[in-house]
């Protein structure tokens, strides 16, 4: 069983500093989500500086979400730069599946950076394989799942040597040998934009005091609480995406608290944490 707690105090303790290149939709939400959690944010996107901030951060966060060329090269240089320094990667290929362009720049991107865990959801997930998409894009975090889109995270995680967290109506963490549903949570996350970015920066933060496959998990878990928590005690939208932040900064006790979301194998058993 994980102690995902525990794990969170571990973050807080180490205070990592996390390297995120985010979209403009998302940037300062992420920032403020790295803060309440424990870790350090800092988000540095001139090309120029990418070898000296990498050098210094413990994990990359890599949101490819409103892009440009520019903003593709500086993503590579940061990712081929955490790898020479043996720093997690986190690789968020946002609304790869919505141009030829996007498609083309990620792929790229993925043949010259070795990812520690790409968060993607499973429209995100086929179109890194080349296969149909069943998603409409990005905004299908709320989506079910098949067992199709399931095997191709595997299949994925296996070709990029990686672990895939795949967002859904549940989430589905794979690290192409060993699988898990994280099931539960709200629907409330699909309707605060960003929420699939911020899980992605909650990644990078556990990935630095854990290995992916658990740094996956423990996130996963700990956003689905979360957005349940929301749910429940928010009166509208915004005071839920205040509560986002409230709740983050107390992770370590809600993740011990009752609720409805759980952790099995595919196939397997369920537990709580």
């Amino acid at each position: 069983m994980i102690e995902i707690n525990h794990l969170w105090g571990k973050v807080r303790e180490a205070n990592p500093l996390v390297h995120t290149i985010s979209n403009l939709v998302s940037a300062n939400d992420c920032a403020n989500l790295l803060l309440a959690v424990g870790a350090s944010p800092i988000m540095a996107s001139a090309i120029q500086e990418m070898e000296d901030i990498t050098r210094i951060s413990q994990a990359t966060v890599l949101n490819l979400g409103t892009p440009n060329d520019s903003k593709y090269a500086t993503c590579t240089k940061a990712g081929v730069y955490a790898n020479k320094y043996a720093h997690p990667v986190i690789v968020d290929p946002v609304g790869i599946g919505a141009s030829l362009y996007r498609k083309e720049k990620v792929t790229q991107l993925l043949k010259e950076v070795q990812p520690t865990i790409i968060r993607a959801n499973v429209g995100e997930v086929q179109s890194l394989l080349g296969s149909k998409s069943q998603a409409r894009g990005v905004d299908s975090f709320a989506q079910s799942h098949s067992d199709d889109g399931q095997s191709d995270a595997v299949v994925l995680a296996q070709q990029l040597d990686c672990v895939v967290l795949m967002t859904g109506k549940d989430d589905f963490v794979t690290n192409g040998t060993h699988s898990y549903l994280i099931e539960g949570g709200s629907s409330i996350l699909t309707k605060i934009t960003g929420t699939g970015d911020m899980l992605s920066v909650l990644c990078g933060a556990l990935s630095n005091v854990t290995d992916p496959l658990t740094a996956a998990l423990s996130a996963s878990y700990s956003w689905k609480v979360i957005g349940k928590l929301v749910k429940e005690s928010s009166a509208g939208l915004g005071q839920a995406h205040r509560q986002l932040f409230d709740y983050a900064s107390q992770i370590e006790q809600i993740t011990k608290i009752q609720h409805t979301v759980t952790i099995h194998e595919s196939g397997g058993r369920k537990h709580d944490n």
